[in-house]
């Protein structure tokens, strides 16, 4: 199974231990603080991917112009990491 390596903002590191992102990407539940460096799975990055989206919708959950901005930057790593073959 490939990985997949992202760089998380600090805000994304705060919304993620705030939010326990856990609960909603099962391969995230993990005990400390988020690092800025993370590997995860191809399916992690995907629901990754699916839960900045959902972060972003206007219709979506209130987020700040710095928070949306971290949000819009981790899609787009997540898209640039898919789309690079195995």
């Amino acid at each position: 199974m490939r990985t997949v390596s992202l760089k998380l903002s600090a805000t994304i590191q705060h919304e993620w231990a705030a939010r326990s992102i856990g609960g909603s990407i099962p391969e995230l539940d993990i005990e400390g603080p988020y690092s800025s460096l993370i590997e995860v799975s191809e399916q992690c990055c995907l629901e990754i991917a699916a839960d900045c989206r959902f972060n972003l919708d206007p219709n979506g959950p209130e987020t700040t112009v710095g928070e949306r901005s971290a949000y819009r930057a981790l899609l787009k790593q997540c898209e640039t990491a898919l789309a690079v073959p195995a």
